[in-house]
């Protein structure tokens, strides 16, 4: 019998929730008998020694340095001694030079590509990710099938004509022994934010365009007024920096919140907020954060971009992007519940997590999509 082993080609490993899913899926796997490699087309990033010590090799081709071309060299080598039976495609800089490895590597082995964000138009990305994005529309047809993260993400690639031969649906997961709801990383963080009983709203995002912190600042303002006690927390790439203190004392409440700056281990975050906000104009596939924060039994309020609507159900509430009147109301009237009501939502949220994205149940299905492969593989 012939061993699964799935060569990951990603984009990069830094700090977003695409890479945080390939790590996921990584520790998922430690039980299993897929071998995988991980291929970064950058450096190690957050998550490179975070890959290796799940048990994956990782390889990182640094081709944002002009000694890349040797990095990616080595890369090849490295991939031809692995001998891969599946190659795995991770996000679209990824997806395209798996697809150009494929042809380098020995025993045809599977191709495969995964998208894990949303595509409202192709006209407001830069440049370059159109030149590649119409090229992975070229190159689709010999793809045995593209993992999506969304049912959106589905018809916004097909829009551009990204048709392989199967569009596979699977959402993210959580690691429900990692990400629960704990009192005793409730007082710790809550001590550490200076906050006693204070009700406190959090966003653990990057600063992005998409991500659309000044909705979240707006809203924020709002609820201040209706909750004059209310404290705010951020979390992520560059939210401790001039700009966003900026936007904060532009809406006055720059002395209520919190900027945290990247937090690597968001568990212990999590546990500490009253409300979880995701503020996202645009962009997100399955926002993991969502979901991180409904696993520590928090009550979320998002943006309906993406997946949210279906992460969330009926255990918080959704609103429009953009517009912080409606995102200011939703956490208000939230807010107002009695504690109790809303930790029963909690419960409910964290219920919801487990019973449809756990981890392990997730990494099953990649596993059989790629076992499944090789089987047909070797019935050819």
């Amino acid at each position: 019998m012939i061993m699964c082993r799935v060569a990951v080609i990603v984009t990069g490993l830094g700090a977003g929730g695409a890479e945080h899913m390939l790590y996921k899926l990584v520790e998922a796997s430690r039980h299993s008998t897929i071998k995988i490699m991980v291929v970064s087309l950058l450096d190690d990033g957050m998550f490179g020694e975070r890959i290796r010590a799940a048990g994956a090799d990782v390889v990182s081709c640094h081709l944002n340095r002009p000694s890349g071309f040797f990095h990616l060299l080595w890369a090849i080598a490295a991939l031809r001694v692995f001998r891969p039976t599946v190659i795995q495609g991770w996000m679209y800089h990824g997806s395209f030079l798996a697809s150009l490895l494929h042809w380098l590597m020995p025993g045809r082995p599977r191709l495969f590509w995964s998208f894990r964000q949303t595509l409202y138009s192709i006209d407001t990305e830069p440049t370059r990710l159109r030149v590649v994005l119409r090229l992975l529309a070229a190159m689709s047809a010999r793809v045995c099938a593209v993992i999506y993260n969304s049912s959106l993400s589905v018809h916004h690639h097909q829009a551009i004509g990204i048709r392989p031969k199967a569009d596979l649906i699977i959402p993210n997961g959580f690691d429900l022994a990692r990400y629960r709801s704990d009192i005793r990383r409730r007082e710790t963080m809550r001590a550490r934010l200076g906050i006693i009983d204070e009700p406190l709203v959090g966003l653990v995002a990057r600063v992005h365009p998409m991500k659309d912190h000044a909705t979240f600042a707006a809203a924020a303002a709002l609820i201040a007024k209706a909750f004059p006690r209310a404290r705010f927390v951020l979390a992520g790439e560059d939210t401790d920096t001039l700009k966003i203190q900026t936007l904060l004392k532009a809406q006055g409440i720059f002395t209520k919140t919190t900027c945290l700056g990247r937090v690597d281990h968001t568990e212990g975050l999590y546990p500490a907020l009253d409300l979880f906000v995701l503020s996202s104009a645009w962009g997100e596939g399955w926002p993991n954060v969502v979901g991180e924060a409904m696993a520590c039994g928090v009550v979320a309020v998002g943006t309906d971009v993406g997946e949210t609507r279906n992460v969330i159900g009926d255990t918080g509430f959704v609103v429009a992007p953009s517009n912080p009147d409606a995102l200011a109301n939703a956490c208000i009237s939230l807010l107002e519940m009695p504690a109790e009501e809303r930790r029963v939502l909690g419960v409910k949220a964290h219920e919801r997590i487990m019973s449809h994205f756990d981890i392990n149940a997730v990494f099953k299905q990649y596993a059989q999509i790629w076992d499944d492969s090789l089987r047909a593989e070797n019935r050819v």
